[in-house]
């Protein structure tokens, strides 16, 4: 919040700053048109290599539910990381001197 407030004072226009800052730092893989080239690219692939004949409504259920598979990936992730570091310090505490 406290970012742009530096621009209201000067009057500038804060969207279009809020605008090329968002732009400028997109990483690729979180722009629709990958994704959709994606899609559109495993769709030929499947038609073409097995012969799965993949209708639009296909489609539209995979690309809603990408946000929903990155979420759950991270999720699980997170989860990995914390038995891995709970299991980490359980083996610190047992190899440490009694003292």
């Amino acid at each position: 919040m406290w970012t742009y407030f530096k621009y209201i004072l000067s009057f500038r226009q804060v969207a279009s700053v809020y605008q090329e800052e968002k732009a400028a730092g997109k990483p690729w893989h979180a722009s629709r048109r990958f994704w959709g080239a994606l899609i559109l690219a495993l769709s030929v692939i499947a038609k073409g290599v097995y012969g799965i004949v993949v209708q639009q409504a296909d489609i539209d259920v995979v690309a809603g539910s990408i946000p929903e598979l990155i979420t759950s990936i991270s999720a699980l992730y997170g989860v990995a990381l914390g038995v891995v570091g709970q299991i980490k310090k359980q083996k610190a505490v047992a190899d440490a001197p009694n003292g």
